[in-house]
């Protein structure tokens, strides 16, 4: 039995051909080799990646053969990634009607934190509130920069020519966001994503929504050794001020725990990014005079 293709993935070898795959094609073979329960698709791929090679696919009753160069694994994962996150920003937006913005927060390094910088103003712009998702964050440093672009408080007003009230954002040093936020964490949030979180929830910026972060907070610092290599020793730990609480071994809890089952995240639903779509509507309708 040969399964069809389920889906053709934009931005891809498949996708750029000039006969491109196809939702419900049949893989007959690769490269001359069949493809079916007995024989492992992937053998036939190991080692291409650069090179170009012969598929041959049935289109409802058409025999064809696509001569294609296949990518690397790490490309599809980054095309995975931009697809899943334009997928969450549509049905953010859909769900909304275009009142609330999405931004995901991969690591926190500092181009991370000139990305978020930006999107605060191509994505967020004419939004009445964000969520900003830290689900599946790796880590860095920049936490305080991230903060400093969401917790400013304003000391005064401007009205220009026109009549319109604001306040210029060249006169800040970063960008500011100021309008509601609803921040999205879970278990494979970690080290500096967690340190942004605790600060989210301690500095009362906005509700958090998902599962306990990774509870995995240390500073490390380089050691170098006598040939070159190097290892890295912890420097320093991480305490909530309120508490006092360590950062390590203790995740950050989120306001509202809402679970993603695996049945569920096959399907394409996501409960925690809904339940946090309900609570930005939420807080933009708090925000009403």
């Amino acid at each position: 039995i040969i399964e069809p293709i389920s889906d053709v993935l934009p931005q891809t070898p498949a996708s750029q051909h000039k006969t491109p795959l196809q939702k419900g094609d049949l893989l007959l073979d690769i490269n001359n080799q069949p493809v079916n329960a007995s024989h492992n698709l992937y053998q036939p791929l190991e080692g291409t990646v650069g090179q170009k090679i012969l598929l041959t696919i049935q289109r409802k009753n058409q025999t064809l053969e696509l001569l294609l160069t296949p990518t690397s694994l790490p490309q599809i994962e980054k095309t995975l990634y931009r697809e899943w996150v334009k997928n969450n920003r549509k049905l953010v937006e859909k769900q909304t009607q275009n009142q609330v913005g999405y931004i995901h927060l991969p690591a926190m390094g500092w181009r991370n934190a000139e990305e978020f910088e930006q999107q605060l103003y191509t994505i967020g712009k004419d939004k009445k509130a964000l969520i900003l998702d830290v689900r599946y964050n790796t880590g860095g440093w920049v936490a305080d920069y991230l903060l400093a672009m969401l917790m400013v408080k304003r000391h005064a007003y401007t009205i220009g020519r026109g009549g319109q009230k604001g306040y210029p954002q060249g006169r800040l040093p970063l960008y500011a966001w100021t309008k509601p936020v609803v921040l999205l964490c879970n278990e494979y949030s970690f080290s500096n994503a967690e340190i942004f979180t605790h600060a989210f929830q301690t500095l009362k910026r906005g509700p958090v929504v998902g599962q306990p972060t990774f509870g995995g907070v240390i500073s490390t610092s380089n050691i170098q050794l006598l040939d070159g290599s190097y290892f890295r020793v912890p420097s320093r730990g991480w305490y909530v001020i309120t508490n006092n609480k360590n950062m390590e071994n203790s995740p950050a809890i989120p306001d509202f725990p809402i679970q993603n089952p695996p049945g569920q995240e096959l399907q394409g639903r996501d409960n925690q990014l809904l339940y946090a779509i309900q609570k930005a509507l939420e807080q933009i309708k708090q925000k009403r005079p």
